[in-house]
């Protein structure tokens, strides 16, 4: 009788032993690998070992990640990687590219590992996660490679293709400007250009014969008011001169009827 309670005890002990294990396993067989969604671009592109990096994700994370965090593998550093970006929402984006920044600059990371040195290959690896539960919902990676102990380069796609545009000053601009004024037809009447503008801005002036691009026409301001005064002395002049003829014309009239 009392073998056959122990043998019902054992049973349900690894019945019951069977049932817990078995959600774990199921649990852990379930878990994806979270997706790799592309390559981190490394800014700069190349440095040395005291250089500040940051990187630059091709795409925003997952719209369930609220943080990221980032490390790096590689000569000198921890198996499981050294972070180089704690956990952290700073600059978060669920639609578009952002930067994310190391914390210190190569060397001293190696220094903390006691490694002799900086040498060959590091890859780097961002991680969208939920901040609470360190749930992993996608990664980022790129590399570099030390060529020298203390000069790095960006290894294919994370080396970056973008350059961006660089924009002339304003004096630079203006020179242009002014040199192609400088070569442009004269326009056939006289113009005042204003100044540091190649282009001539056209007035209401008196054409001026021969006049070279970029050349000046005499002031307006002061040759109109003369002109509108001279106007204003011919007409009343022209008016007393034909009131005179009215009178005089009268006058004979006016004469013989008295």
């Amino acid at each position: 009788m009392t073998r056959s309670w122990r043998a019902l005890a054992v049973g349900a002990v690894l019945v019951l032993g069977g049932l817990v294990a078995a959600p774990a396993t199921e649990a852990s067989a379930a878990t994806p690998t979270p997706p790799n969604l592309g390559t981190l671009v490394f800014v700069p592109a190349h440095g040395t070992n005291l250089t500040g990096i940051h990187v630059r994700t091709p795409i925003g994370c997952p719209t369930k990640a609220d943080a990221y965090y980032m490390s790096v593998r590689g000569h000198g550093f921890p198996k499981t990687g050294q972070i180089v970006t704690e956990n952290t929402a700073a600059g978060l984006s669920h639609t578009i590219g952002f930067d994310a920044y190391f914390l210190e600059i190569m060397r001293d990371y190696a220094t903390d590992n006691g490694a002799s040195g900086l040498s060959g290959r590091y890859d780097a690896t961002l991680y969208c996660i939920d901040s609470f539960r360190q749930t992993v919902f996608a990664t980022m990676t790129g590399s570099i490679t030390y060529v020298t102990p203390t000069t790095y380069r960006a290894v294919g796609a994370s080396a970056g293709t973008a350059t961006p545009p660089v924009q002339p000053s304003s004096s630079t601009a203006a020179s242009t400007g002014a040199s192609t004024g400088a070569s442009s037809p004269a326009p056939s009447s006289a113009a005042v250009a204003p100044a540091g503008s190649g282009t001539p801005v056209p007035t209401v002036t008196v054409p001026v014969a021969g006049a070279g691009a970029g050349a000046a026409a005499p002031s307006s301001g002061g040759s109109s008011s003369t002109r509108v005064l001279l106007v204003v002395a011919l007409a009343a002049l022209a008016l007393a001169a034909a009131a005179g003829m009215w009178m005089f014309r009268r006058r004979p009239t006016g004469a013989h009827g008295s």
